[in-house]
């Protein structure tokens, strides 16, 4: 079996977040729902979603980033960014 590194967007992770505060999900179903969710190829493992749910506070703080971001990380040079993103 390969070793398929998979990279969710912060969208996804926020979903994951949720799906978890309404509670009655332990961290391994959880994986299989983001699975199912988000037509992974396999179940998120028990420890990917821990460092999820362990990651909360900064991933809600930062929620007003680009929906489909996959990193929290911010541009170099922010103003040049936004002349050409044209924002």
């Amino acid at each position: 079996m390969s070793n398929t590194r998979l990279r969710l967007t912060l969208s996804q992770k926020i979903e994951i977040l949720d799906q978890f505060a309404m509670g009655n999900t332990n961290q391994i179903e959880l994986g299989k729902w983001a699975q199912q969710k988000f037509d992974l190829i396999k179940p998120l493992s028990q420890q990917t979603v821990s460092n999820i749910l362990s990651n909360a506070d900064q991933l809600y703080s930062n929620i007003v980033a680009i929906k489909n971001s996959k990193s929290l990380k911010l541009p170099k040079y922010p103003q040049l960014d936004e002349e050409v993103c044209g924002n």
